[in-house]
Formats: C-alpha cells, sequence, structure tokens
C-alpha cells in the first residue's frame, strides 16, 4: 500500500501523522488525498437494477436484459460520476 505524500513538499507520510515530517505542513485527511469513498444512491440503484435484471431474465429475456443494462449504466455513470 502506497504511503500518502504531502501536497507542499511531495515527500511520502507516515498514516495518522498529523505533520509532514519534511516540510511541516500541517495535513488533513482532504490534504494528503485519502479519504473514505462512500457507495452513491446511483451505484446503489444501479446494482439493485442489475440483480432484477438477473431474476427477470429467466422469465423475460428482453426486458431482463434491458434491466440489466440500464443498472450497468447507473452502475459505471455514478461510480464515475
Amino acid at each position: 500500500m502506497a504511503l500518502p505524500t504531502c501536497p507542499q513538499c511531495g515527500a511520502d507520510v507516515p498514516v495518522g501523522t498529523e505533520t509532514c515530517p519534511t516540510c511541516g505542513r500541517v495535513l488533513t485527511a482532504r490534504t494528503t488525498g485519502t479519504r473514505a469513498r462512500r457507495v452513491t444512491i446511483m451505484e446503489a440503484a444501479g446494482v439493485a437494477l442489475g440483480l432484477a435484471g438477473l431474476v427477470v431474465f429467466v422469465w423475460m429475456p428482453y426486458l431482463g436484459g434491458l434491466l440489466l443494462v440500464g443498472g450497468l449504466v447507473l452502475f459505471v455513470v455514478g461510480r464515475f460520476r
């Protein structure tokens, strides 16, 4: 796993450090580039729609395929937006 870097001097910073050991800049999770990522509503809806598409595909392949593709599109748009 790569260490976070200081945005000011570019030095590697140990995880949990409050200041950069090289330049002394005060660091937060936002400045080091490490942040918790939350699942968006679009991603969750995409997964739900995709799973529904898989279930429906057994009885109605055309509709199930449409739901599956729609779920995939929602997931990708939510993930990379």
